[in-house]
């Protein structure tokens, strides 16, 4: 299977965006003066997560057009399979941070990323077309 370029370009997009919305987290753990390094792997972490959870909805999706009749199968095992590794992630993310909520927090901030970067750029998107 090789990638679609659509795709490639969308997960380019979230990519970015999610490393955007990283800078404004540490950007405001520094300004409250609680960045540490626990916190920021957590951020990492949580960002790899949540890039890799769009990367295999996008592969789902392309897989899906491909499928035929197994089409909605597939998306539901891609879908249960990527809110299991997101409930792991966040799970982890508590257990190994009891009571270090700024940990915390970075280890689930980032699970919320993709979709405001897609809400950010439909936005800009709309903006652009206000302005012609």
């Amino acid at each position: 299977m090789k990638a679609d370029p659509a795709a490639i370009k969308e997960i380019k997009h979230i990519s970015i965006g999610v490393l955007a919305l990283d800078g404004i987290v540490v950007a405001v753990f520094l300004g409250l003066r609680i960045l540490t390094l626990r916190n920021g792997l957590f951020l990492l972490g949580g960002s790899a997560v949540a890039v890799l959870g769009f990367i295999w909805l996008c592969i789902s999706v392309q897989k899906t057009l491909e499928a035929g009749e197994n089409a909605k199968g597939m998306m539901t095992r891609s879908y249960l399979g990527r809110m299991t590794m997101f409930a792991l992630w966040a799970g982890f993310s508590m257990l190994a941070n009891k009571g270090n909520y700024p940990a915390m927090l970075t280890g689930l901030l980032p699970l919320i990323m993709p979709n405001l970067t897609i809400k950010i750029m439909n936005l800009i998107n709309y903006l652009k077309k206000e302005k012609d």
